[in-house]
């Protein structure tokens, strides 16, 4: 019985201690971000493979400058249409994206990737909601 308690005890111990916080948004107390959370926001507007101007993207750039000390790898999923046309427009996105940061911040902690519809959050294809709610950034903090 007391190896039992003890097993809970540790197990639970770990679990808080090494546990992974996933944020819709960008969070409100951003100095509890620590290796392993993820960060989901909406792709900011875009047209033809190029982001616009607008303030997500600018909240973005101000959100990354925020951090120097931590690693970022930021991933586009995009579910427009066919899987080979996601796979090159989120290539475009992330190319694009790369330069748009790189022109603002001299961030040297972001790496980039593009995932086009292979990662898939919400699996029900006959849903109306389907490629709206996959298309996304993940910005994973490493």
């Amino acid at each position: 019985m007391k190896l039992n308690i003890i097993l809970v005890i540790f197990l639970f111990t770990k679990l808080h201690l090494y546990s992974q916080n996933i944020y819709y948004g960008y969070p409100v107390n951003k100095n509890n971000l620590k290796t392993g959370d993820i960060i989901i926001i909406n792709v900011p507007e875009n047209i033809n493979g190029r982001f616009t101007k607008s303030v997500e993207l600018d909240k973005l750039v101000e959100f990354l400058y925020s951090k120097p000390n931590l690693n970022f790898k930021i991933e586009l999923n995009i579910f427009y249409g066919s899987s080979m046309l996601n796979m090159d427009y989120s290539e475009h996105l992330s190319d694009n994206l790369k330069e748009v940061l790189e022109m603002k911040t001299e961030l040297n902690n972001c790496q980039f990737k593009f995932n086009g519809s292979k990662n898939p959050i919400f699996l029900d294809k006959k849903s109306l909601n389907y490629k709206l709610f996959n298309t996304r950034i993940e910005i994973l903090i490493e």
